[in-house]
């Protein structure tokens, strides 16, 4: 987990407008194997937002969300009713977001792959 003050103080270290702490162990194996790389991300939450840690636990290995934990974690804790639903609008509106970019990118990067 990368806290505020975290992503803040990255932030300044490298001039970055966002901090996107989930794909450096991506970034760094590609770049440990030569491999190019490029990542395309939507921001859902801001550099001074505090995720629920429950939301760390609602995601099984495979990718897929446990929807018996985030049931058990919403009726021990109500709160996270309402951060859910809006962390699901900010993360709805960021896959918009990528999904658009994607079809921007792809056909460009088709081309020269084909090359």
């Amino acid at each position: 987990m990368c806290l505020p003050e975290q992503k803040r103080e990255l932030s300044g270290e490298n001039d970055a407008d966002f901090v996107d702490t989930e794909s450096y162990w991506f970034a760094q194996t590609c770049a440990d194997n030569d491999v190019p790389w490029a990542v395309i991300r939507a921001v859902s939450d801001d550099r001074d937002e505090i995720l629920p840690p429950a939301v760390l636990r609602w995601t099984l290995p495979n990718g897929q969300t446990d929807y018996g934990r985030v049931l058990k974690d919403m009726l021990r804790h109500p709160s996270l009713i309402q951060k859910s639903m809006k962390l699901g609008k900010k993360a709805k509106t960021a896959m918009r977001l990528i999904s658009d970019e994607l079809a921007r990118v792809l056909p460009h990067l088709a081309t020269k792959v084909k090359r």
